[in-house]
């Protein structure tokens, strides 16, 4: 079967009235089977209306367009509360697991394709974006939920660069991180020591180890989404799924990261 999947990370636009609607017609236009919306809204509470209201349309929009709705609260331990993690699928879902990936929670789906029933297993995610150690926790965490003879796709913001892309290499250089430490200005040493993590692979190194590939072999960037410079969206596969066709986003200023689209078959 051929499954089209679109990752994007909608920081939080859902839920925000003057981003919402352009970026529900956007996620329509992908028409893809499933869809992975990390970040996709922040609605901390019950007397937060207004933001709910937006979500309830947005939902409604994707129910007329086909789709079945599963979400997941991340719970994060670290961060604002009140953020979801959001799947939409056109395939039949036979099975919803909200999983714990380390301080925060993902989302696993066994789903079958409607036509031929053959099996998939699709895990929504988003990684921490403050440090390697806890991203690295959250790809075991992950990891546990992949089955070895079960077609699996890890899809989602993984907030986390390849090893061996020569581009980040200068950031792996210990005087770079000396450099980024020592400077006056907080939000470069802030945003600077975050990539310089990230830019180390390790999270990535440990997918690739377990046997699952990323499907964008160039590693293309999705992030900023004005004008990209990181490789942090992914769609992981493992041995048994095929992919083909990827495809990074257009830019749109609702979000500050670029969807990314691809086909995979079992």
């Amino acid at each position: 079967m051929a499954i089209d999947a679109v990752g994007w990370n909608l920081q939080e636009s859902l839920a925000i009235r003057e981003r919402a609607p352009a970026l529900v017609e956007a996620i329509k236009q992908y028409d893809a089977d499933v869809i992975v919306l990390s970040d996709a809204f922040r609605v901390e509470n019950s007397l937060d209306g207004a933001r709910a209201q937006e979500v309830a349309g947005a939902y409604d929009a994707f129910h007329q367009a086909g789709y079945t709705i599963r979400e997941a609260a991340y719970d994060d331990d670290h961060a604002v509360h009140g953020r979801y993690l959001t799947v939409l699928s056109r395939l039949a879902i036979h099975a919803t697991q909200v999983v714990r990936l380390g301080n925060r929670n993902g989302l696993s789906l066994r789903v079958t394709d409607r036509e031929t029933n053959a099996p998939l297993h699709i895990m929504g995610l988003h990684f921490d974006d403050r440090c390697e150690a806890a991203r690295i926790k959250q790809a075991h965490a992950a990891m546990e939920h992949v089955k070895a003879d079960e077609p699996s796709v890890l899809l989602g913001d993984f907030n986390a660069l390849h090893q061996g892309d020569r581009q980040y290499a200068p950031f792996r250089h210990k005087l770079v991180h000396r450099a980024i430490q020592r400077t006056p200005n907080a939000w470069v040493r802030m945003v600077g020591g975050k990539v310089a993590e990230m830019a180390s692979g390790t999270t990535m190194q440990l997918f690739e180890q377990a046997g699952l590939r990323d499907v964008d072999i160039l590693h293309q960037p999705t992030m900023p989404a004005r004008f990209p410079m990181l490789d942090l969206d992914h769609g992981l596969v493992s041995e048994q799924v095929h992919s083909r066709g990827f495809e990074v986003g257009g830019y749109h200023r609702e979000s500050d990261h670029r969807g990314i689209a691809f086909t995979v078959e079992v």
